[in-house]
């Protein structure tokens, strides 16, 4: 899922994956001639009224790859609003190919300060000091091929009727971490001790540690294989595949298989939205598989997640 903001002044207009597992905005710059840039808009700060370089260095490194550069300083713009002064972000001049073939042009970091790689102030958070957004607060429809991202607050109309916001705290600012309580499969108890969540818009699957996503995908998924480095395959058809249940706060969330037996890779076979990887010791990654089950309500005035 991705959307658009627009950078400068006059706009230039870029579509960012908007994620709440990093804190930085990144766009490339038009100085960038690499196989990860020359694809995608580039950023001409020539052609801003309000640009600044500010020369400090840049660097980030995600799951897919790692993108480098230089800070600078502009007038962001998310739909309508616009920050009252520049805020700073960075301008890859070197990413890795595997961005050459993104449909996004860079990342919109939604997380805390704690995780900023630049160690500047993210740029949510820096319309929030500027009184930009009403609210610090944002939030997330993902339905089939249609999203929404609602700044400054949530769409109400996205929650149906007789449904509750369920709040979880934040346990430990920097990701937006929260405290999961159990996981079911069908009528199976697959993880019976709670364990820490992190909420993440820029991740696709849900991510557990490797021997619980091996023990799940051998025993309590028919027909899954492994392909390598914790990433499975599925049948496509999803037949006698379970029901997954999370448990969040005493909520019980369900993810259908509709929802994890994801892109056919192979005929008849498809991702699993099930991977392992260790993130943080016991932790896990809740990603899109499960957020398109769900409304999800980001709120930094209170620390919390709806």
């Amino acid at each position: 899922y991705y959307g658009q903001v627009q950078i400068g002044n006059p706009k230039q207009t870029f579509d960012v994956v908007f994620d709440t597992g990093s804190s930085d905005l990144w766009i490339p710059s038009s100085k960038c001639i690499e196989d990860g840039c020359i694809s995608h808009q580039r950023f001409d700060g020539v052609h801003s009224e309000t640009y600044k370089n500010t020369e400090t260095p840049f660097e980030i490194e995600y799951g897919t790859g790692e993108v480098a550069g230089v800070v600078s300083e502009d007038i962001i713009t998310l739909g309508e609003l616009s920050s009252k002064k520049p805020i700073r972000f960075a301008e890859s001049l070197t990413s890795s190919s595997l961005f050459g073939r993104a449909v996004f042009d860079g990342v919109f970091g939604l997380a805390y300060q704690e995780m900023s790689s630049s160690g500047e102030r993210p740029p949510f958070l820096a319309m929030m000091d500027q009184k930009t957004v009403r609210h610090g607060m944002f939030g997330f429809f993902m339905g089939k091929g249609v999203g929404e991202l609602s700044i400054g607050g949530y769409d109400s109309d996205k929650i149906q009727d007789g449904n509750d916001i369920l709040w979880s705290n934040v346990v430990k600012k920097g990701y937006w971490e929260i405290k999961m309580d159990k996981v079911k499969t069908g009528k199976t108890d697959f993880l019976n001790t709670p364990v820490h969540a992190l909420v993440d818009t820029g991740t696709t699957q849900i991510i557990m540690p490797v021997d619980l996503a091996r023990h799940l995908h051998a025993q309590l998924l028919p027909g899954a294989r492994h392909i390598h480095d914790g990433i499975y395959s599925l049948p496509c058809n999803g037949k006698n595949m379970p029901i997954l249940r999370v448990q969040v706060g005493g909520k019980m969330f369900e993810v259908p298989p509709s929802l994890y037996t994801l892109q056919e890779i192979a005929p008849g076979r498809c991702m699993s939205g099930f991977a392992g990887e260790e993130v943080d010791g016991t932790a896990w990654i809740l990603g899109d598989v499960f957020l398109r089950s769900i409304y999800s309500i980001f709120d930094f005035d209170n620390n919390r997640v709806g």
